[in-house]
């Protein structure tokens, strides 16, 4: 598994940290850089977002059945809509016309 290997290659901050160490000097610098929560939390809203829009676009603006395919309660679909900022309404395509 030598892909493996390279790919689980320490950083020697984090791995000094890991071990229960203190961080290698001139590593001290780096609090601009978001840590591993801060990524998560950034990586974990970036995915909500694009799949509820996917989702929404696929389904024209129908929360139920985009909750429905989704496989969450349409009440959170809401919620999650809330917390991103997305409008339901943006995806009906409303030229104009009826729905």
């Amino acid at each position: 598994r030598p892909a493996a290997a390279a790919q689980a290659a320490p950083v020697p901050g984090a791995a000094a940290r890991a071990a229960g160490g203190a961080p290698l000097r001139g590593l001290e610098d780096d609090e601009d850089e978001p840590g591993f929560f801060e990524m998560r939390t950034r990586r974990m809203a970036a995915f909500e977002r694009e799949y509820l829009a996917q989702r929404l676009d696929e389904h024209r603006g129908d929360v139920t059945s985009a909750a429905r395919e989704a496989k969450i309660p349409r009440g959170t679909f809401y919620r999650l809509m809330k917390n991103h900022d997305l409008k339901a309404s943006d995806y009906r395509g409303g030229g104009g016309g009826g729905d």
